[in-house]
């Protein structure tokens, strides 16, 4: 009897286990990529909480068509000979898309490596033109940063601000670049002067070892293109000269850590973005929520993105889209795509088009000023 028992014992098991093989073959596998460890993980670690959690409300909602979602994560450590690892073990693993990566500087290495698998890379945040108007494996939920940079350069025309000092950090030079010639281009076409222009490695100079006070101090405005914390250290430094110049900033400088770094010294600090911070959206308030109570945090524009990013992907499968070649037709099939806070559409290169928010620093918040 004892033996008939321990038949049944060790043949449930086995079922057991077969069931949860199955269902783990059974799942619909979805890389993420990001800097998640080193210098400027910031981003790379808000994007993959919300992803995980788009993961997890969709798993808890019963999945797509009875198939749970299985995020597999990846370490890029903002290193491009790593990154390219990365994206091939993922390939290996037969993801049907990839969320990531952030930076501009990553997604323009790591974009030829998909083309040969035909399976499609999202990234939230990247918004250099370099990876404009390409009929890729990439595709983008941020405009290129020619937007940006001629929505600022008409607001500082519109302020009679005629003079501006450019600082931007070399560590992710394909946006930063980028960013600074479309910005000049823009601004100079408008009467504008650049009155000085300098580049710094946040990886290893201090900004102000090598700045040239002087020339700052007697800008109307100091345009800062760099990550978070280093931009809060330079307003720091900026305070400590008793500056009056306006201070400007990219999208990249948009986190907490900007806030929390910078205190004081930031307040006023302004730019243009895609995202609407102070927005009441009912969706938006939710994602909020979900996410503080899932990360005790506060949730920045890249995990909107992100978000964003995971649940487009999962809209191609809801759609139909079994590969990465079918996900990305589905996609840029689309005449609409409803995202948490506005409706995009990709063209046929994979970028898309989005309004932008005036904003600033204001009492110590992130403050949307207008449309």
């Amino acid at each position: 009897m004892k033996k008939i028992f321990a038949i049944i014992a060790i043949t449930g098991l086995l079922l057991l286990q077969f069931s949860c093989d199955k269902k783990t073959n059974n799942s619909i596998k979805v890389g993420f990529l990001g800097t998640l460890s080193g210098h400027n993980s910031t981003i790379g670690d808000y994007c993959r909480d919300s992803a995980l959690l788009a993961v997890e409300q969709m798993n808890q909602a019963g999945g797509i068509n009875g198939r749970q979602i299985e995020l597999i994560v990846k370490d890029i450590r903002n290193d491009v000979s790593v990154g390219k690892e990365v994206v091939n073990e993922l390939l290996r693993e037969n993801v049907i898309a990839i969320i990531g990566p952030m930076f501009s500087s990553m997604a323009v290495a790591l974009s030829p490596v998909v083309e040969n698998k035909r399976t499609i890379m999202i990234s939230p945040t990247a918004g250099t033109t370099l990876l404009s108007g390409k009929d890729d494996y990439l595709l983008r939920l941020y405009p290129g940063s020619d937007v940006t940079t001629n929505n600022l350069a008409k607001y500082l025309n519109s302020k009679s601000i005629s003079k501006v000092a450019i600082v931007r950090d070399e560590d992710n030079s394909d946006f930063t670049r980028n960013w600074e010639e479309l910005f000049t281009q823009n601004f100079k076409s408008l009467g504008g002067e650049i009155i000085y222009s300098d580049s710094f490695l946040s990886e290893r100079d201090s900004f102000f070892q090598t700045v040239a006070k002087d020339k700052i101090l007697n800008s109307e405005a100091i345009l800062v293109l760099a990550p978070p914390l280093e931009t809060a250290l330079i307003c720091q430094q900026l305070s400590k000269l008793k500056t009056e110049s306006a201070i400007f900033v990219s999208e990249w400088s948009v986190a907490n850590e900007l806030i929390s770094g910078g205190g004081k010294a930031v307040e006023g600090v302004t730019f243009f973005h895609a995202i609407n911070i102070s927005s009441q959206g009912q969706k938006y308030l939710d994602f909020k929520k979900a996410y503080q109570g899932r990360f005790n945090s506060e949730p920045t524009f890249p995990a909107v993105l992100a978000y964003d990013a995971a649940k487009t992907i999962f809209r191609g499968i809801e759609l139909g889209a079994k590969d990465g070649a079918e996900l990305k037709e589905i996609l840029l099939q689309q005449e609409s795509i409803e995202l948490m806070q506005t409706t995009i559409r990709f063209d046929r290169f994979g970028d898309v088009e989005r309004d932008f928010f005036l904003t600033t620093v204001h009492n110590g918040e992130f403050t949307t000023l207008g449309q």
